[in-house]
């Protein structure tokens, strides 16, 4: 009887242990199916399976800077952050470049504590984003969406931080 209570008591404090280790949040680094450099095929063979419909559309004019052709794969139903998501993966001259994965703008706050959680106080800021250009990511509140861009695009984005803020 005494090995019963034992094992009883151990089992509850094993239980009430595993209870207490905080679980991670959700994950705010890259999504793996980004593969900077690819083009729309490569792009929507990588997004098989992981949204629930995809769209291409062209981006007329272009807003990335210094291309000729910009086109735009609308991912639904990319799971990302706890959730399905709207992802659009921006290519410009056939090179996947910037990613933005929509969030709803009740999740702002718990996006913002999970990305400076994993990379620390965020090192830019302007207007409605914040950024942590090292990670060549930022969080946007307006809409409430978080961007990773390219090793291509980092100048564009140090340079944009440094520009003054937009008049409001």
């Amino acid at each position: 009887m005494t090995h019963m209570r034992t094992a009883t008591l151990l089992l509850g404090l094993m239980l009430a242990a595993c209870a207490t280790v905080p679980r991670p949040g959700p994950s705010v680094g890259a999504p793996a199916a980004i593969a900077w450099g690819s083009g729309v095929d490569a792009m929507k063979a990588r997004l098989a399976g992981q949204c629930e419909k995809i769209t291409v559309r062209p981006i007329k004019p272009p807003f990335l800077t210094a291309v000729k052709d910009q086109q735009q794969i609308d991912c639904e139903g990319f799971r990302y952050f706890g959730g399905a998501r709207h992802v659009e993966f921006v290519i410009g001259d056939d090179s996947l470049e910037m990613v933005w994965v929509m969030i709803d703008p009740a999740d702002y706050d718990s996006a913002l504590k999970a990305m400076t959680a994993a990379f620390g106080a965020p090192t830019a800021r302007r207007d409605d984003m914040v950024g942590w250009p090292a990670h060549r990511t930022a969080l946007r509140s307006k809409p409430a969406e978080f961007l990773f861009y390219s090793p291509r695009q980092a100048v564009e984005w140090e340079e944009w931080y440094r520009e003054p803020a937009a008049a409001h």
